[in-house]
């Protein structure tokens, strides 16, 4: 009996199709077909606010997600600025001690030639004039870090305004 009734019997309780949207009617198995002609608009009203409720839920996700996104991607962005600003003024404040090392240095070395060439003495000034050559060389390098440095800071701003 147990098996009639779980298998083909048409007089098995069943429940509508659309219970998940709010059918509750319980019928017989034999009476499905006529319960699902004559409650086709009553069905298809239920799925429809569903549906209707479901797309409302997951617009309204979708718009706090893409809120989400662009609010983590603006902080890394202003992160980032923060860095290179941070880079910059480092190499900025370097820059200005070896401009001033090398002001000194070139002080120093005018004033050593000077003495020399009072004294009669020649001098080998190659090392001294190596190194004033050397930090004229770090001073390029830096300006040019610190340009390219000032340069992403720009075009991270410009994305982030974007």
């Amino acid at each position: 009996m147990k098996a009639h009734m779980e298998g083909q019997c048409m007089h098995r309780p069943v429940p509508c199709p659309y219970e998940s949207v709010g059918c509750v009617v319980q019928l017989r198995c034999k009476d499905l077909g006529q319960h699902l002609q004559e409650g086709a608009f009553m069905h298809l009203a239920a799925v429809w606010a569903e549906t209707r409720e479901k797309t409302t839920h997951l617009e309204a996700r979708t718009e706090a997600v893409a809120a989400q996104i662009w609010a983590l991607s603006s902080n890394a962005l202003v992160e980032e600025i923060v860095k290179l600003k941070q880079v910059v003024e480092a190499q900025a404040k370097t820059m200005g001690v070896v401009q001033k090392e090398l002001g000194e240095s070139k002080s120093q070395l005018k004033q050593l030639l000077g003495e020399t060439k009072l004294a009669g003495c020649k001098l080998d000034t190659k090392v001294s004039v190596n190194d004033w050559k050397a930090a004229c060389s770090e001073i390029k390098e830096l300006r040019t870090d610190l340009k390219n440095a000032s340069q992403k800071i720009i075009e991270l701003q410009k994305n982030a305004l974007n």
